[in-house]
């Protein structure tokens, strides 16, 4: 899931790279946009706009940041959001609205989450793996990983059917209400709370095991309701 990025990479680079990466992992190449390459998408490009307007102590300051992005969202990326798609986020720009006095840390990153659903092209998962990467994976900014939201990969689900650790199927969110969800982020804090992220290893499961039916290698096979 990381990107690769130059070891003197300023921190608008790699935010830059860590929004193409997300687009790229959220199955966007599925969404009728397969054709038209990442950084030519409005999201990116809207994201992109958003950097360049950023002086370089806006990045060093994650307040700042994210308060950077909350304008941003509310008065420009929204306008490039198709009428379609609004009637499915209409409920989560309007939380933004509300939440955009938040100072403590838990807001500041609920803030930035619902700010980069504003962009065309996003979704909850793809806000997700934004914000999994730069916190996680690169250490932009320090905060407990307990903030972190878990992206959503059918095969996660798939693997915890087998485990018998969710009992119905989960589909992919439009927005941040949905039952779909809500139920994929409680399944993280429950069994992860101070990382619901760390879910994200039933997906490597899939990847490697189930999905080249490696059942025998896998250490969780005795606990698999399809392993025979």
């Amino acid at each position: 899931m990381v990107s690769k990025v130059s070891k003197t990479a300023s921190m608008k680079d790699i935010l830059s790279e860590c929004f193409k990466t997300s687009l790229e992992i959220s199955g966007i190449r599925s969404m009728n946009y397969g054709r038209v390459p990442i950084t030519e998408l409005s999201s990116f490009l809207l994201f992109e706009n958003f950097l360049n307007k950023c002086e370089k102590h806006v990045f060093e300051d994650f307040n700042k940041f994210v308060d950077a992005i909350v304008a941003f969202s509310l008065f420009e990326a929204v306008k490039e959001i198709p009428t379609w798609r609004y009637w499915f986020i209409d409920s989560d720009v309007g939380t933004l609205a509300g939440i955009k006095w938040r100072t403590d840390i838990e807001g500041l990153v609920m803030k930035l989450r619902y700010s980069l659903i504003c962009f065309p092209h996003f979704s909850p998962s793809t806000a997700n793996t934004f914000i999994y990467l730069v916190i996680k994976c690169y250490n932009i900014w320090k905060m407990p990983y307990s903030l972190l939201r878990i992206p959503y990969f059918p095969g996660l689900i798939k693997t915890a059917q087998k485990l018998k650790i969710v009992k119905r199927k989960i589909t992919r969110s439009h927005t941040f209400s949905s039952h779909n969800y809500i139920a994929l982020q409680e399944l993280g804090k429950t069994v992860y709370p101070n990382d619901p992220t760390k879910l994200l290893a039933l997906e490597y499961i899939n990847r490697i095991f189930c999905k080249n039916k490696k059942c025998k290698e896998c250490k969780l096979n005795k606990l698999c309701s399809q392993y025979i």
